[in-house]
């Protein structure tokens, strides 16, 4: 009797233990997808950031005629420039 309570002990254990394995099996694969969201992010974020500094390296040098058109008529605002488009 005790010799049969020990079997289904040890099958028990055994069992666990299977569950147990699979268990890590299905969180190793949970961490390799995290991983390859993580790298997919930070890639996307340098895209987003390259674009972002062209449009401003665009953005201000369009802005630069203007901005020197503004700083001549503070030097003489009565004077008139004609410079060729």
């Amino acid at each position: 009797m005790q010799q049969n309570r020990d079997k289904k002990a040890l099958k028990q254990h055994i069992q666990s233990g299977r569950s147990m394995v699979e268990m890590i099996g299905v969180l190793a694969l949970i961490g390799l997808l995290l991983l390859g969201g993580i790298v997919g992010y930070k890639t996307a974020m340098n895209y987003y950031r390259a674009n972002q500094t062209i449009h401003d390296v665009m953005l201000r040098g369009s802005n630069v005629p203007m901005m020197y058109d503004n700083y001549l008529d503070i030097i003489d605002p009565t004077h008139e420039y004609n410079f060729v488009d």
